[in-house]
């Protein structure tokens, strides 16, 4: 217990957001359970890149992507893997608009 008060001193003290490390949100990927997921595997895989190749940020992706809906009605959805495919974004969404991060 009194680990756990320490760390909790700790993350405010030394972190923006100490409520992501003392919450229960710090535990919000215990919601997933590996029965859950839904795999859907691409029909169309790309070549596999030379190991001996140094691998490129932004340039290398894998042929999956794990994606979760999110609503603020009913929380995290069913996780699942999919074939890489572009993302929908809103135009007013935050990361599009860096005064609001």
């Amino acid at each position: 217990m009194a680990a756990a008060v320490l760390g909790q001193i700790w993350a405010r003290k030394l972190l923006p957001a100490p409520w992501l490390l003392c919450g229960p949100r710090r535990y919000a990927s215990s919601n997933f359970k590996a029965a859950d997921l839904q795999l859907e595997m691409t029909q169309k895989p790309h070549k596999k890149p030379d190991p001996s190749e140094p691998l490129v940020f932004g340039k290398t992706f894998t042929d999956h992507m794990l994606m979760v809906e999110w609503s603020d009605k009913k929380g995290w959805g069913q996780p699942r893997i999919q074939p890489f495919q572009n993302l929908t974004l809103h135009p007013a969404s935050s990361s599009l608009h860096y005064s609001l991060q």
